[in-house]
């Protein structure tokens, strides 16, 4: 996970631990496929002024994102009632991809990341 971001930007702080997950949309046979990910990095709670500070707060309320979720929800993917707590960034920093979210949850020291491709 280190360097998947790295490519974007210089880590702000250690990374205790995260999780990834890729999901294909469409076949890939009449055109591109598109792809959604899903991230959550775990950082301790001190250290996440240090990684928002990097990142573009979500502003525009019409333009603010919905939860989403993979086909298969993994454990350590945050639940839909959990959603409206966060704090929302946008993922670009990070990932480099321009749609989606980063929504911070300063408590807990998670990060989770939306993106997806169109």
């Amino acid at each position: 996970m280190t360097a998947m971001i790295t490519k974007h930007m210089p880590l702000p702080g250690p990374l205790l631990d995260a999780s990834f997950l890729e999901e294909q949309i469409g076949d890939g046979v009449l055109g591109p496929s598109d792809f959604r990910a899903f991230y959550v990095l775990t950082v301790a709670p001190d250290e996440i002024p240090a990684w928002t500070k990097l990142m573009a707060l979500m502003k525009t309320p019409d333009l603010m994102p919905e939860y989403a979720k993979p086909k298969q929800k993994p454990d350590w993917w945050l639940d839909p009632g959990s959603f409206p707590t966060l704090k929302l960034f946008s993922p670009q920093k990070i990932t480099g991809r321009i749609h989606g979210w980063a929504g911070i949850a300063p408590a807990e020291g998670k990060i989770y990341i939306y993106t997806f491709t169109m």
